[in-house]
């Protein structure tokens, strides 16, 4: 579906590669000779702000193979107001595949997303976001499980991209999960709602949108997650592999216990939060109970361990799944007593 709307609106201008737009800029032309029966894939990149980032990221996937499917890349511009238009027409002029943007000015991950959607041309829609850099055949392993397992919703591997100085570092478990990274995935399996996809490696097809809805746009975090068990408590089945592998490419300001903290936080309250969603508050109060009685029978004897050893990265990841802890029980105390939240940012 694509804006019918006047290009004189930035906010519903949409431009494709192949097309002269209706503001008369020119991008390269869709290649020809491609068999029109090929299923259809359209990768999805939403930005805000982050030019730079997403030039490496397209330039990733002008590379991609995709031998046996139709291709094309949709950046979705939540708003920029550095050179993001740019690189996308710099990116466009030269890739084999088509490019093309669209402006989105209502902020919000979760709208952007949504917007990728309704403007896509492909039957597959695949998430990818602008920090992350895909192997070549990361799409083609996608489309490769969804064949063989004959579903219509299915996410790959993320590796860590660390920065030059922090590449030594030999990170815990739960801080490359923190940091994104898919952990303890070794093979192909279902995800279940412990291990769920998320938005930088996922491909659904246009179906499980039509039949599910949107993206929830009320969401500032956990789009994917909301859309995935939306997904799952409708019949579809999910599945992974780790052979579909992304690299998330994580800046040095970000290799800081106070954005690991953070982290934590926000995964600590979304928990509690879909936890009493979920259960209602009776039921939460035994949920409370039990978790109180891990945080201090199974998560403190190890991190107390850790201290002693001087392990300091298992120590630090250790500490960081104790802070989740105590996040999900605060706010899990909170919703049964009826006081109010704080979301954290």
């Amino acid at each position: 579906m694509r804006s019918s709307a006047s290009p004189a609106d930035p906010s519903q201008a949409c431009w494709r590669v192949g097309d002269e737009a209706r503001d008369g800029r020119k991008e390269s032309s869709e290649p020809t000779d491609l068999p029109p029966t090929l299923p259809s894939v359209t990768v999805v990149v939403c930005t805000r702000n982050r030019a730079d980032s997403l030039r490496r990221a397209l330039q990733s996937l002008t590379k991609l193979d995709h031998a046996g499917l139709r291709v094309d890349l949709l950046v979705v511009d939540n708003g920029s107001t550095d050179h993001t238009a740019a690189v996308v027409e710099e990116v466009a002029a030269s890739s084999p595949i088509p490019v093309a943007r669209v402006y989105e000015p209502t902020p919000g991950v979760a709208t952007a997303r949504q917007r990728g959607v309704l403007e896509s041309r492909g039957d597959w829609i695949a998430s990818f976001d602008d920090d992350q850099l895909a192997e070549p055949d990361w799409l083609c392993k996608l489309f490769a499980l969804a064949q063989q397992k004959d579903v219509k919703f299915v996410g790959g591997r993320v590796r860590l991209h660390l920065p030059p100085a922090f590449e030594n570092r030999d990170l815990a478990p739960f801080t490359r999960m923190l940091l994104g990274a898919s952990v303890g995935m070794p093979a192909v399996r279902r995800y279940d709602l412990k291990t769920t996809p998320g938005a930088g490696n996922m491909m659904a097809h246009r179906e499980v949108f039509e039949r599910v809805g949107p993206f929830d746009p009320t969401l500032d975090r956990g789009e994917d997650t909301d859309f995935y068990v939306r997904a799952a408590d409708a019949g579809f089945q999910v599945w992974y592999t780790p052979e579909a592998v992304v690299h998330h490419c994580i800046p040095a300001d970000r290799m800081n216990d106070a954005y690991l903290y953070r982290l934590c936080d926000i995964i600590g309250n979304g928990t509690a939060e879909r936890d009493f969603e979920r259960l209602g508050r009776v039921k939460l109060a035994a949920m409370w109970l039990a978790r109180l009685g891990q945080s201090f029978l199974t998560l403190t004897p190890p991190w107390l361990w850790a201290k002693v050893r001087g392990d300091v990265e298992l120590e630090r990841g250790r500490r960081c799944r104790l802070r989740v802890a105590r996040r999900y029980l605060a706010d899990c105390g909170r919703y049964v007593v009826g006081l109010p939240v704080t979301v954290p940012r």
